[in-house]
């Protein structure tokens, strides 16, 4: 099926069924909550936490070459918080979107080739097949489930794609102001595209790679007209690094350049030794083939891999990697040599482009990461589905054929678009399985000990996990495991001194804070327990060390603000107290407690305004806090503003209507409003109780008098000055009296 001879449901009806499909068996995951980075970068970024207070736009406009995805977490909180399905379907729909892209360039390009190509005869079919293999393949959920990475690498995928069929449509249309205007719009898009990630500087490449294979054909006369197009490309890519001053190279690799190992995730052969861009870049040759395999076998998928450098490009674990390597581009090449538009070809370019900024010696801590492949899978997955269509068509003409002799008869486009179909769904349901491992904690870390059980790293998460639920035991031996597999890792033995703590051996724990300090290795928690162990013993001094490392280390970190302000508020500092909590309200995590500090030191530094606005705050956490009410009742009371002292004697009365306390104030505040109906009840039953509540009965009569019942008014205040002992109550009665008569 020809793309001219398509009507315009035909372009249509596929995208929209594919993102439904696509939306079905991910929808079980929209729900999974945070994971692994997503922590953080999302729920505990001080940016994103800060997004509602601030113009989100504007504080990260071209402020960073990552800006788009910081702004992109912090439209998602400051309208759904911490909702995991608001980021997960906003992801989501990013990736349907470069789905749907992926699906219309194909279809334009394919549909552009020679008239006598087999691929453009079939380029519908092929263009399907392949956008639903790149939406639904179970090696994608590696990058479209995984929140941070998503809105990273997703980013970078959708703006290439985006651009790329811009591109393709302006280059291919004949109608003048149109081409004009699809190709400013693509120009336009550049500058963004930069703002991604660092990876995105491949992409004027893979537009002129698009440019030489499907739209010049492989003739450098039409590539010539648009050679100034893709020189433009460039400029504004580099020119928007060069005039935002992004640093995107760091630090350019020399025969010098090394990196330490990272702790917990040793791809060295030891802890101590180091990573070199020899050994690093060697064993791109397996990590490359690693990729290419999962795409065709997506079997045994993991977040982390057992995966060490190699160290000698003899070894088997590197040669034989670069000898299948340069076979298959040496393929590429004959087949280039032969034909300047050979498909397989592309392809092969597609992913090695796509793959330079991942895979070169430039060290990195990280080796094997299959989110990384999330731009270069369209090559492979392309190829895979025009060899798939292949075996569908040798699979249908045996259907058609057996068809003719039966009484239904099945056509060969029928055959075909549903052994497509099976496909699609047999690797939707393959991704459906797969992305049940991100559905908690503990789920995912368990998956990964499975895969690689000589990562440290993984075993301390899946401790984290354990402890969380309850299992310490579990969680404790699984600590000691991590510390087995990496010495110089010191995550696991801080957590296993916190278990330590929090069960009251103190003893324990600070040997292995101890411990923990000889490997040098700068952790903000681990100073935070330690000073909470001094401030327990009340060790202010040494407490205060601890507490300001930590915050040296983790500039918003609420938890040793507040815990530094308590050990200034038990040493009577209350501005240093005060000035901590409040940092702890602007750090990355705040509870009831740091609220209601904050609001005491306030209230005793006579901060009144700031004391109301902090005592508001627990109140809204829990409206079931008397002192809480009581208090700002009292405040508001004290500044006249009566109307809302009311609001909150009144919530704690109704709570409780014997309690005379929160009545008499009750009471009182109603008076000062007006509202005399209300407050005579209150105080008639406040009056019964003279010596604690000698005015209840003045009072009582001045809403008598207020309400129309002089008569009553004047009775009962005769009454109270004959039986009163109290002096100044008759006193007070008596003028009140002379007042109402």
């Amino acid at each position: 099926m020809e793309y001219k001879k398509l009507f315009l449901w035909q372009k249509i009806l596929p995208p929209t069924i594919l993102s439904l499909i696509t939306l079905i068996f991910y929808y079980p995951s929209l729900w999974y909550g945070f994971l692994y980075d997503d922590l953080p970068t999302i729920t505990k970024n001080i940016h994103v936490l800060k997004a509602g207070k601030t113009n989100i736009l504007s504080s990260e406009w071209f402020t960073n070459s990552r800006w788009i995805s910081r702004f992109l977490n912090k439209f998602t909180y400051k309208y759904w918080q911490t909702n995991p399905f608001a980021f997960r379907i906003i992801n989501l729909i990013i990736h349907i979107s470069i789905g749907i892209f992926i699906f219309f360039i194909l279809l334009k390009l394919l549909g552009n080739f020679s008239k006598s190509s087999f691929i453009k005869k079939n380029s519908y079919i092929i263009s399907l097949i392949t956008s639903g293999i790149f939406l639904l393949h179970p090696t994608q959920t590696q990058t479209v489930t995984y929140i941070t990475q998503m809105r990273l690498e997703g980013l970078v995928v959708f703006f290439t794609f985006a651009i790329l069929l811009l591109f393709i449509y302006a280059s291919l249309t004949s109608k003048r102001l149109l081409k004009i205007f699809l190709y400013l719009f693509s120009f336009s898009l550049v500058p963004f595209a930069t703002c991604t990630k660092e990876i995105i500087v491949v992409m004027p490449l893979l537009i002129l790679l698009v440019d030489w294979f499907f739209i010049s054909q492989g003739k450098f006369k039409k590539l010539f007209k648009r050679i100034g197009l893709h020189i433009l490309f460039f400029t504004l890519l580099f020119g928007t690094y060069k005039i935002i001053k992004f640093k995107i190279f760091h630090a350019l690799p020399t025969t010098n350049t090394t990196l330490e190992s990272g702790r917990g995730n040793i791809i060295t052969s030891s802890p101590t030794e180091k990573i070199t861009p020899q050994n690093f870049g060697i064993s791109q040759f397996k990590v490359i083939l690693h990729y290419i395999k999962i795409y065709f076998w997506p079997f045994n998928l993991s977040f982390d891999y057992d995966i060490k450098l190699s160290r000698s490009f003899w070894n088997r674990d590197a040669f034989f990697p670069f000898l299948l390597i340069f076979f298959i581009l040496s393929l590429a090449l004959i087949a280039f040599i032969k034909n300047k538009t050979n498909i397989f070809s592309f392809c092969v370019a597609w992913f090695f482009i796509s793959t330079i900024p991942r895979t070169s010696i430039i060290p990195s801590a990280e080796l094997v990461c299959d989110y990384k492949t999330y731009l270069s899978s369209f090559g492979i997955i392309f190829l895979i589905s025009i060899i798939l269509f292949f075996l569908i068509k040798m699979i249908s003409q045996f259907f058609v054929d057996y068809s003719k002799s039966r009484k239904y008869k099945i056509s060969i486009y029928t055959s075909q678009f549903l052994l497509a179909s099976l496909i699609i769904i047999l690797s939707g349901y393959s991704t459906k399985i797969r992305n049940k491992v991100w559905s908690s904690d503990l789920e995912f870390w368990t998956d990964v000990i499975k895969k690689a059980p000589n990562k440290a790293r993984a075993y301390n998460n899946y401790a984290a996990s354990l402890s969380e639920r309850g299992r310490k035991q579990e969680a404790m031996e699984a600590y000691k495991k991590s510390s087995e597999l990496d010495p110089t890792y010191s995550e696991p033995i801080i957590n296993m001194a916190f278990h330590y703590q929090a069960q009251g051996k103190d003893k324990e724990a600070m040997k292995l804070y101890k411990k923990s300090l000889t490997l040098k290795e700068a952790h903000p928690e681990m100073f935070h327990n330690l000073g909470i162990l001094h401030l327990n013993k009340k060790t202010y001094d040494a407490a205060e060390i601890c507490f300001k490392l930590a915050i040296k280390f983790r500039e918003f970190y609420s938890k040793a603000h507040f815990n530094l302000g308590l050990t200034y508020y038990y040493q009577n500092k209350l501005n240093q107290a005060f000035n901590h909590f409040s940092k702890a309200l602007d750090g990355d995590y705040q509870n009831i407690h740091y609220y209601f500090y904050h609001a005491k030191v306030a209230e005793s530094l006579k901060k009144i305004d700031i004391a109301i606005k902090s005592y508001e705050e627990v109140k809204k956490i829990d409206s079931n806090y008397k002192l809480v009410q009581f208090t700002l009742g009292s405040i508001y009371y004290e500044k006249h503003d009566y109307l809302n002292a009311a609001k909150n004697f009144g919530f704690l009365y109704k709570k409780d209507k014997t309690n005379n306390v929160y009545a008499y104030n009750y009471a009182q505040s109603l008076l000062n409003i007006s509202e005399f109906k209300r407050a005579l009840p209150i105080f008639n039953q406040c009056g019964k109780d003279e010596n604690k509540y000698p005015h209840a009965n003045i009072h009582a009569a001045k809403c008598l008098a207020k309400i129309g019942k002089k008569n009553e008014a004047i009775k009962r205040l005769t009454n109270t000055i004959n039986n009163t002992k109290i002096e100044f109550v008759k006193r007070t009665s008596a003028n009140l009296l002379k007042e109402i008569i």
